[in-house]
């Protein structure tokens, strides 16, 4: 997922961020669980890989 500047669009690094964090947390808790909310998230620069 990385551009011609070898860099990761902050987007597509949130989102797999927030699947593990999910699925840990379903895991931990034995149960589905649902997200009320994800706000004001902002990249201070970009992500190197």
């Amino acid at each position: 997922q990385r551009n011609l500047y070898n860099k990761i669009f902050g987007g597509y690094l949130m989102r797999k961020s927030f699947e593990l964090a999910w699925t840990a947390a379903s895991l931990f808790a034995k149960q589905s669980l649902s997200t009320l909310a994800v706000d004001d998230i902002m990249f201070e620069r970009p992500v190197e890989i």
